[in-house]
Protein backbone atom coordinates (compact mmCIF):
# COMPACT_ATOMS: atom_id res chain seq x y z
CA UNK A 1 0.00 0.00 0.00
CA UNK A 2 1.18 3.56 -0.89
CA UNK A 3 1.59 6.46 0.67
CA UNK A 4 -1.73 8.80 0.55
CA UNK A 5 -1.13 12.92 0.91
CA UNK A 6 -4.98 14.62 1.67
CA UNK A 7 -4.35 18.66 1.12
CA UNK A 8 -7.31 20.37 2.05
CA UNK A 9 -7.97 23.49 -0.77
CA UNK A 10 -10.89 24.96 1.01
CA UNK A 11 -9.85 27.02 3.90
CA UNK A 12 -6.76 28.76 5.41
CA UNK A 13 -4.25 26.29 3.44
CA UNK A 14 -1.08 27.05 1.85
CA UNK A 15 -1.38 27.25 -1.92
CA UNK A 16 -2.48 23.47 -3.36
CA UNK A 17 -0.59 23.46 -6.22
CA UNK A 18 2.58 24.36 -4.55
CA UNK A 19 1.66 21.33 -2.11
CA UNK A 20 0.96 18.94 -4.19
CA UNK A 21 3.85 19.79 -6.40
CA UNK A 22 6.29 19.03 -3.43
CA UNK A 23 4.85 15.74 -2.25
CA UNK A 24 5.27 14.45 -5.67
CA UNK A 25 8.97 15.14 -4.99
CA UNK A 26 8.52 13.39 -1.62
CA UNK A 27 6.89 10.28 -3.26
CA UNK A 28 5.83 10.52 -7.34
CA UNK A 29 3.92 7.23 -6.64
CA UNK A 30 1.62 8.44 -3.73
CA UNK A 31 -1.83 9.10 -4.51
CA UNK A 32 -2.79 12.94 -3.64
CA UNK A 33 -6.26 13.82 -2.45
CA UNK A 34 -7.13 17.69 -3.17
CA UNK A 35 -10.17 18.68 -1.72
CA UNK A 36 -11.84 19.42 2.05
CA UNK A 37 -10.63 16.63 4.65
CA UNK A 38 -12.38 17.69 7.94
CA UNK A 39 -9.48 18.64 9.64
CA UNK A 40 -10.31 22.46 10.10
CA UNK A 41 -9.61 21.79 14.23
CA UNK A 42 -6.28 20.58 14.33
CA UNK A 43 -5.06 22.28 10.79
CA UNK A 44 -5.98 25.85 11.29
CA UNK A 45 -2.16 26.71 12.91
CA UNK A 46 0.17 24.46 11.25
CA UNK A 47 -0.10 21.79 8.98
CA UNK A 48 -1.00 18.14 9.97
CA UNK A 49 0.37 15.30 8.59
CA UNK A 50 -1.86 11.63 9.64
Amino acid sequence: MGNVFRICDECRTPNAKTLTQKRKQIDPDAEIEVGCQSYCGPGLKRHLHL
